[in-house]
């Protein structure tokens, strides 16, 4: 787990996202009062039942500022009501494949090149992982480690295939997924997949359930394992054409291309719901701090102007202009100004790049103003 910074650089941020770390997110639940939101993404244990352990429910039940987004809808509905009606789901890709990657696996015959298999690291600190690492590491131990396998280290923690990962993939036969149920799916599967090698996993993974049934790279037993993995180490090049057709199909589901968007979405839609509740005065820190403004008009009009097409509401576009100005410049809209941001506002119909143009302006710098939240906004 990474350690937490001062207090005092906590309460400079008005929100936190915190990327698959299960001990540093119970630890943030004390320690910062701000908004956070959880990105889970191939966990195998539930956010409540992690957090029930670490007796942190009640101080999560009692906050309106904290938000999980999960990998896919599964995850949402596996978890406790108190936690699924916090949640959102959009698809998890492999930061290290850009689109321009996908299907650039080396065809060619394998030539004894090895089999990589994933093998997990303890986590850093308390987490409700660990026992399930451990026990995975063991079983990979016991059962493969003299299969001359490629390993690699898959952290507790990921925040996407690092390119020495994904440059190691492009130099296997294949990928063996050693993970039985369905609650896992690391990153380094993900980038197999894009790239296009061919990724062997036991029946009941998740990658069973995502993948078309019939697919000979899906092995039912340990032995049945090993002998795909031999035989891809061995150069057998059709079984591994064959394994890659089969699990083409789910290429699409982890391109970046079709998983970036949705992400932003929901990021925008949860930063939609974090002004509204950074807005109250007694709900932790506001968006500005600056003399005695009032930021709960402007980020209503924010929000509904995302949620409104401007062109469909002219009133919403001029109030939002009149509120932006009363806010953060604190003064009336001059003429020239009010008619360049609605001629804006009526060509573009998004509210987000009307309040970059004001965050940027000359007279909006000199002011510097402490406005983190609509600055990462107005950037998103």
């Amino acid at each position: 787990m990474a350690a937490l910074p001062p207090a005092a650089v906590l309460g400079g941020y008005d929100a936190i996202i915190v990327w698959n770390d299960l001990a540093l997110f119970a630890e943030l639940i004390r320690a910062f009062p701000g908004f956070i939101v959880f990105r889970s993404h191939g966990d195998r244990s539930s956010v409540a039942a992690a957090l029930w352990q670490l007796s942190l429910r009640s101080i999560v039940e009692s906050r309106n500022n904290i938000r999980i987004l999960f990998s896919q809808p599964e995850d949402v509905g596996r978890e406790e009501p108190w936690i699924a009606r916090l949640s959102r789901w959009t698809q998890q890709t492999a930061a290290g494949v850009p689109d321009t990657a996908v299907g650039t696996w080396d065809r060619s015959p394998p030539n004894g090149r090895p089999v990589g298999i994933l093998v997990p690291k303890d986590s850093d600190g308390p987490s409700p992982q660990r026992p399930y690492l451990r026990r995975m590491s063991r079983f990979i131990q016991d059962h493969f480690a003299a299969e001359g396998f490629q390993t690699i280290g898959e952290p507790a923690t990921e925040q996407g295939a690092a390119p020495s990962v994904v440059d190691m993939l492009q130099n296997l036969s294949g990928l063996f997924h050693p993970y039985v149920g369905e609650g896992r799916l690391p990153h380094a599967t993900i980038a197999m997949l894009l790239l296009g090698g061919p990724v062997v996993y036991f029946q009941g993974s998740m990658l069973s359930r995502r993948i078309a049934p019939g697919n000979p790279g899906e092995a039912r037993t340990i032995d049945e394992a090993k002998a795909l993995c031999r035989r891809l180490r061995e150069g057998d090049l059709a079984l591994a054409n064959e394994i890659i057709h089969a699990q083409g199909p789910v290429q699409g589901h982890y391109r970046q291309g079709n998983v970036w968007p949705g992400f932003d979405r929901n990021i925008r839609e949860i930063t939609a719901e974090a002004m509204l509740v950074l807005g109250k005065p007694d709900s932790g820190p506001a968006f500005v701090e600056a003399g005695d403004w009032n930021a709960r008009e402007l980020a209503g009009n924010i929000v509904e102007g995302i949620r409104t097409p401007i062109h469909e509401d002219a009133a919403l576009g001029r109030r939002f202009i009149e509120t932006t100005y009363n806010v953060l410049l604190e003064r009336a809209p001059d003429p020239s100004g009010w008619a360049h941001h609605e001629r804006e506002l009526q060509q573009h119909g998004r509210v987000d790049v009307t309040l970059n143009a004001f965050l940027n302006s000359e007279e909006m710098r000199a002011k510097q103003p402490a406005n983190r939240m609509l600055r990462w906004l107005a950037s998103a």
